[in-house]
């Protein structure tokens, strides 16, 4: 069957996708946005203060 991936494909994809979130649950600001006023990039991402959600986001330079 055209496009079906083996068992043994499989195992080194799902790795490579558990070490990429792993680095995503790492990074504090994983996200990014651009201004599209300014042409400008951030990088944001969430924390909690004293159990309140938190936007935290910076500039891309």
């Amino acid at each position: 069957m055209a496009g079906k991936i083996t068992k043994e494909e499989l195992h080194p994809l799902l790795l490579q996708k558990i070490d990429n979130f792993a680095a995503h649950e790492a990074e504090s600001t994983p996200h990014r946005f651009t201004d599209t006023s300014t042409g400008k990039t951030f990088k944001w991402g969430m924390k909690a203060v004293n159990g309140v959600a938190v936007l935290v986001y910076e500039e891309v330079v």
